[in-house]
């Protein structure tokens, strides 16, 4: 899947990511509210065999339960934060670093100038290309390819140009370097993401805390069903906030106001 995830995209299409989204508030949802009905009716059969909720051990045994639940959903919220936050770091680092490079093609011979600096508006225009339509999975691949070949030949020709102005040379490769390598750091970067093994955990923690909560309730008749439906929906909406900052292309959390720093790049290069 590569370098794709820069987009936040998801195996098939952009198109699909809001049903994958919506899939992850009302999947968590109904699981949680299900999860609360079977705890209800496995803590209604404890006290028809004339055990309790109150049962010597137990309380702590939950509260260990809920509380892990909190962790984990406390460390894998804010990893995800400070993710989105170094995409938008990593964008304007890499936005600064071609601005340089551009800038330095001063130093190169007269002659040369004018195909570097197509080749960096190339570039540019290829990176909000693959931002801003990421169609398919594919298609962000091959978007990908196209930025690395631009790469190569920025590459090529920044030392072509060094060995005819070796006085120069060193601004303009130490540049064009900088920039590359910012650039695969963001690649990098946008391609890390919790790790499933993570989610499943998350997740599992969530309907044990539920299953748990319906047992308790099940010492009244008639428990609220308001209390069931925020517990439910503050778990779904904390799910669904986690996936959204995962992938930022996708949702409401976006992280398509930094690409404006690579519009107004392309525009001042023209």
């Amino acid at each position: 899947m590569g370098f794709a995830t820069l987009l936040g995209a998801v195996p098939k299409s952009v198109a699909q990511g809001g049903w994958v989204l919506a899939l992850a508030f009302f999947g968590t949802l109904a699981c949680v509210l299900l999860a609360i009905e079977l705890g209800r009716w496995l803590g209604a059969r404890q006290r028809a065999a004339g055990q309790t909720a109150s049962d010597p051990g137990v309380g702590p045994l939950d509260g260990a339960v809920f509380g892990l639940f909190t962790l984990m959903l406390a460390f894998v919220f804010f990893g995800a934060a400070a993710r989105l936050d170094r995409r938008r770091e990593l964008i304007a680092s890499a936005a600064t670093a071609i601005e340089t490079a551009y800038r330095r093609i001063d130093f190169v011979p007269s002659d040369l100038q004018p195909n570097l600096r197509a080749l960096y508006r190339r570039y540019v225009e290829s990176m909000l290309e693959l931002a801003r339509n990421p169609s398919t999975l594919d298609a962000a691949l091959e978007g990908y390819r196209q930025i690395t070949e631009v790469e190569d030949q920025i590459w090529k020709a920044s030392v072509a140009a060094a060995e005819r102005n070796p006085s120069g040379a060193g601004f303009v490769i130490s540049s064009v370097s900088d920039m590359i390598s910012l650039t695969r750091i963001r690649f990098a970067v946008a391609n890390t993401h919790t790790p499933g093994l993570i989610f499943v955990l998350l997740f599992g923690l969530a309907l044990l805390s539920a299953v748990l909560a319906g047992r308790n309730m099940a010492t009244t008749q008639q428990p609220n069903r308001l209390n069931k439906l925020i517990f439910g929906t503050v778990v779904a909406l904390a799910m669904y906030t986690i996936v959204d900052f995962e992938f930022p292309r996708l949702g409401l959390i976006r992280i398509d106001v930094a690409d404006e720093l690579l519009v107004r790049l392309l525009a001042w290069m023209k």
